[in-house]
């Protein structure tokens, strides 16, 4: 079970904390950190990237590095721009993206979990980038950056933490990347030993973000303890800070990536059978994100469905209606369940094999697939009443007129389907590529710039 621990944090006095806040140390390069802190020497950028304030003849990794991040640290703290609380607490960090919420427990994590398995990793580490957060730690004796895990959401966990998001947060602010975050202090007694309890109860966390810190923060303890062989296991050292996010909510990676990272550990599996037991973090972000393509997708396809078939109609000289049906590969399962079934076959064949990058769009005339049955005519006619119902789509969304580019699609219609293309596309801005003007093009369709290619010279025509 999972042993979470409250702890006396030390964090921005108010006032100061969207001057404080900064983005993880790993998104920028040297230049790019220098110039963050150079613009706010307030940034926490500045102790966690503490080479900014060196010259570039200074190496990244010298000791004088950590060395001042630990100085800039005890500085700011001595200033007063950071305040600790007198008594261990729970923290609850929210942040909003994209009108997208979610809201983690900020607590100490055991580093006996992360090497039991009960906190799962999913991810191999480099060395490098270990020993960078290891000196970086071992310096500052504090932990600098939060590890993101994960739990599955628990109902009372969940109530608790409801409750507790009604009050005032401590601290509410947008940063400039457009993130809106909001930080709860959990002081109350009750409410401490509440949440304590309840991850008690629960049997495994996830990394979900961080493997690289965590890996860090679990070699400092365990050089700690080999400086304190009398350790009990109650000191700071024994835990690591981290943020630790209901699976519901959270909101780290797309779609494709989960896909990727999913077939990776797939095949890595095969050589490290224990990395079996972090499959379950990995199907539930499958779940999770693929879902909400899914619903997109049929969202798409009954919108455009609606202006598809008059179009096809009209081309076709009322003679035929196209209709899209989403073929989902999970057949009539939910991707939970068709996940679940296929699990062990995905295992097999190191590949991810339910979800929406293996699903299709059937385009139907008469309840006839015309992508296997039907003819030439048929499939690029139905491809021109796509593009023109996208049009009115892009209309609707961004309520403007989009660019169009037509490549060589003259050829390839009749001289019924030109002229309905034609008329319909007569107020859109309209790049064509063609082997040639037509007569009636020139003079039923008003062209404000031909260019002619020759030999692969171009030359401007008017």
């Amino acid at each position: 079970m999972a042993q979470i621990r409250p702890f006396r944090a030390y964090r921005p006095c108010q006032g100061m904390e969207k001057r404080i806040a900064a983005l993880p140390y790993d998104v920028y390069n040297r230049e790019e950190a220098c110039e963050v802190v150079k613009k706010n020497p307030d940034s926490f950028l500045a102790v966690d990237r503490a080479e900014t304030q060196f010259g570039e003849e200074v190496d990244t990794y010298a000791d004088c590095v950590y060395e001042k991040a630990d100085q800039l640290l005890r500085e700011k703290i001595q200033e007063g721009k950071f305040v600790q609380d007198p008594t261990p607490c729970f923290y609850l960090y929210e942040l909003t993206m994209d009108g997208n919420s979610q809201t983690g427990v900020v607590a100490c994590a055991s580093i006996d979990d992360y090497r039991n398995n009960v906190i799962k990793k999913h991810e191999n580490t480099r060395a490098d980038k270990e020993e960078d957060r290891i000196r970086h730690v071992d310096t500052c004796s504090m932990q600098t950056g939060p590890i993101f895990l994960a739990y599955r959401a628990k109902e009372e966990l969940q109530n608790k933490i409801g409750e507790i998001k009604t009050q005032t947060p401590v601290y509410d602010f947008v940063s400039e990347d457009g993130i809106e975050h909001r930080v709860w202090v959990i002081s109350e007694a009750a409410d401490v030993a509440m949440i304590e309890e309840a991850f008690a109860k629960i049997p495994a966390i996830y990394i979900a973000d961080g493997h690289h810190r965590c890996a860090s923060a679990v070699k400092v303890g365990l050089k700690r303890r080999e400086q304190h062989p009398d350790y009990t296991g109650e000191e700071e050292f024994n835990y690591f800070l981290s943020v630790i996010f209901p699976d519901e909510e959270l909101q780290i990676l797309d779609y494709n990536r989960v896909v990727n990272q999913r077939n990776r550990l797939l095949k890595e599996m095969a050589f490290q059978e224990k990395l079996k037991d972090t499959l379950e973090i990995w199907d539930m972000q499958l779940v999770r994100y693929g879902e909400r393509v899914m619903e997109g997708r049929k969202k798409f396809l009954r919108e455009i469905n609606e202006i598809v078939g008059d179009i096809h109609g009209k081309l076709t000289g009322g003679r035929e209606r196209l209709v899209m049906e989403y073929e989902p590969s999970t057949g009539e399962l939910s991707l939970e369940e068709a996940v679940r079934r296929n699990r062990e076959r995905d295992i097999r064949m190191k590949s991810t094999s339910a979800g929406p990058h293996r699903d299709d769009i059937c385009f139907k005339i008469k309840d006839m697939d015309i992508r296997k049955f039907g003819s030439q005519g048929q499939q690029r006619t139905a491809a021109l009443s796509l593009k023109l119902a996208e049009i009115e789509i892009v209309k609707r969304v961004i309520h403007d007129t989009p660019v169009l580019l037509l490549d060589d699609v003259l050829s390839e219609l009749d001289k019924h389907r030109q002229n309905y293309l034609l008329d319909s596309i007569h107020d859109i801005q309209t790049l064509i590529t063609c082997t040639g003007v037509e007569e009636f093009v020139n003079h039923r369709f008003s062209i404000n710039k031909v260019f002619l290619v020759q030999n692969g010279q171009v030359t401007n025509e008017n």
